[in-house]
């Protein structure tokens, strides 16, 4: 029974939780956290990774776990809906609890610990009134994608009152991205009506985050603000492509992970400037 067990969870985490995608999106957001600060040793460089996975690890099972009637009907072959008993899941999921919180204690100062018990508390009252008011899913997605930027904030060292700026626009852009994708990506959206033009405004958006980048930049790190600028710019050839695609009602594929590519980049770059070479500081 408990080989039956183990052999479920690995079905699932092949399946939901692959290494090809949550490794590059730990990556990203420990990128973006870099805009508070870099972490002063490598273990702190290993446990803001080692958070970042077990973060979306937690939240993606809680997903699926709370929409696991829902899947039962629309993707039956998925390995929650197929599995013996739930009751082994909500434990993994309970104990990624406890991981996360002795984590952050261990490693972060106390605030960080209520920021994350604050945002599991949300996320549960969420779960809670989303199967009570079945709200659609267009408002769904877009409120548990608040999650990432929550994320972003709890990697951060935020070592100095002079990066906050830097970290919100971080913060802005990765929640942009993830928002812009989940419309091209999710099936589920595209007949909402409305939901063409809010893409439009999410990707306007996103490119106005990149700019006040580079203005922030200009002022302090002039090098790192013409890069920048050239990322923006390839960053608008790179959405009005996808946008086009969308419209065009053509299946998005494996271009739609473009969409974090530019993120990356874009952050990388960024956070470069708070790199502690950089004796003076360059972001005042």
């Amino acid at each position: 029974m408990f080989s039956s067990l183990i052999n479920e969870f690995n079905r699932y985490r092949k399946s939901r939780m692959p290494a090809g995608i949550f490794v590059p999106l730990a990556l990203l957001l420990c990128t973006a956290s870099l805009s508070g600060g870099w972490p002063s040793t490598p273990i702190s460089w290993a446990v803001n990774l080692f958070l970042a996975s077990t973060f979306l690890l937690q939240f993606r099972l809680w997903d699926d776990l709370s929409d696991v009637a829902k899947d039962r009907l629309a993707h039956p072959q998925r390995a929650l809906c197929l599995a013996t008993s739930l009751t082994p899941f909500r434990c993994v999921l309970a104990g990624l609890f406890v991981l996360n919180i002795g984590l952050l204690a261990l490693a972060k100062p106390w605030p960080f610990v209520i920021a994350f018990l604050i945002l599991n508390v949300g996320f549960l009252a969420w779960y809670r009134m989303a199967s009570a008011f079945r709200f659609s899913d267009a408002v769904g997605c877009h409120f548990v994608l608040i999650k990432y930027p929550v994320f972003v904030f709890l990697l951060s060292p935020i070592d100095n009152n002079l990066v906050v700026p830097s970290l919100f626009y971080a913060m802005c852009l990765v929640y942009l991205c993830f928002c812009v994708y989940e419309i091209l990506h999710d099936q589920r959206l595209h007949p909402f009506r409305g939901i063409v033009g809010l893409l439009l405004i999410e990707m306007v958006a996103l490119e106005l985050v990149a700019a006040l980048m580079v203005i922030r930049l200009r002022y302090f790190v002039e090098p790192l603000a013409a890069i920048q600028f050239g990322l923006a710019i390839v960053g608008v050839v790179v959405l009005v492509f996808l946008f086009r695609r969308h419209r065009k009602h053509v299946p998005p594929g494996r271009w739609c992970y473009s969409i974090f590519l530019l993120g990356f980049t874009l952050l990388l770059n960024y956070s470069l400037a708070t790199f502690p070479i950089h004796e003076t500081g360059l972001l005042k």
